[in-house]
């Protein structure tokens, strides 16, 4: 795929936003679709012809979170930005979600398929309860700052707020590791 140059991009409104997420919703769904679709059928070549096509989906996938990453909101708080929007994203998706199977369980006259449309809202709600809670947290500091040791995969909680530089030894296997701050992201490194 030709990936434009997305320092070349002059303005990002509300819409492209919106959109961007609709368009990474649909690369994610292809991409999925493209893998379970390749488990069921028997076909070499066909699965081969998928398997492509299922790469080329991971590509666009790949560009719309350079997209989020290079325009997720500035004012979020220091370290969250990317976590943030991901977090909004998701309750994005979510919300859609619920409005289309409120459709479904409308338009549908079997009991068992509206219960089954009305099974998937209340799983819905249920998420987006989890997503309102990482959101709240994250803009009021409440987050811990927890990562994956780079060695052995513990974790590393750095607290609610660290500064720059600030560090920290994993408490399995004793690496060193100091957080800091790159585009707006929370990031470490072993020291």
């Amino acid at each position: 795929m030709d990936y434009i140059n997305f320092n070349e991009i002059k303005s990002f409104t509300k819409e492209d936003w919106k959109n961007l997420i609709y368009f990474l919703g649909l690369e994610f769904n292809a991409a999925k679709r493209y893998e379970i679709f390749i488990s069921l059928i028997k076909d070499p070549n066909i699965n081969r012809t998928l398997e492509g096509i299922k790469r080329n989906e991971e590509e666009h996938i790949e560009s719309a979170i350079s997209l989020i990453k290079k325009f997720a909101d500035q004012n979020a708080p220091a370290g969250f930005r990317t976590l943030l929007a991901l977090m909004k994203i998701n309750l994005d998706f979510e919300e859609r979600a619920i409005k289309v199977y409120q459709g479904f369980a409308s338009a549908s006259s079997d009991p068992i398929l509206k219960e089954h449309y009305n099974s998937l809202i209340k799983a819905e709600n249920g998420h987006l309860n989890i997503f309102r809670k990482y959101i709240e947290e994250i803009e009021k500091q409440l987050l811990d700052v927890i990562f994956y040791c780079p060695v052995c995969g513990w974790d590393i909680n750095f607290g609610k707020t660290p500064k720059e530089g600030d560090r920290s030894c994993c408490q399995r296997c004793g690496t060193h590791v100091e957080v800091y701050i790159e585009n707006g992201d929370y990031e470490i490194r072993r020291v």
